[in-house]
């Protein structure tokens, strides 16, 4: 395997669903888009969840019935891919802000909130880099106002 590709970082083909499982390639509205276009990853299966814990509001936005797939929910992923040639997905990137750092789930705005509450740091900006690991940056506070 390519080394670019051993954490799904931008671009590494995905491989095909089980025989019992179908995942699409949808817009935010749930439509079908063309090959090739970037979309959310959205999952089918009989054995798939049927929400989240008493969590109905996340249920709701993350189970739909897509009326062109079925009357089965749909789980959206929040990943984002698009259809290769060979029908394998590329995976492309998240569409909130949620990163990966060895394992566990890191929704980089809520680092960046905590990190401006820190005594000198003005703004910060959470980043991937080159091969899809997250990276921070700060902006300084200056203690003398600019003129």
């Amino acid at each position: 395997m390519e080394e670019s590709c051993k954490f799904a970082a931008p671009g590494c083909p995905f491989s095909q669903p089980k025989e019992s499982q179908r995942v699409e390639v949808l817009s935010d509205v749930g439509l079908s888009i063309p090959g090739g276009q970037v979309g959310e990853i959205v999952a089918l299966s009989n054995g798939i969840a049927r929400g989240y814990w008493q969590r109905p509001e996340l249920t709701a936005s993350k189970f739909r019935i897509v009326e062109s797939l079925g009357q089965e929910p749909a789980y959206f992923t929040g990943d984002l891919a698009r259809q290769r040639p060979d029908g394998s997905l590329q995976y492309m990137e998240r569409k909130d802000h949620m990163v990966k750092v060895r394992g566990c789930q890191v929704f980089t705005n809520d680092v960046e909130a905590m990190l401006r509450d820190v005594d000198g740091i003005k703004n910060v900006c959470i980043t991937r880099t080159s091969r899809g690991q997250p990276a921070a940056g700060g902006l300084p506070a200056r203690s003398d106002p600019m003129t």
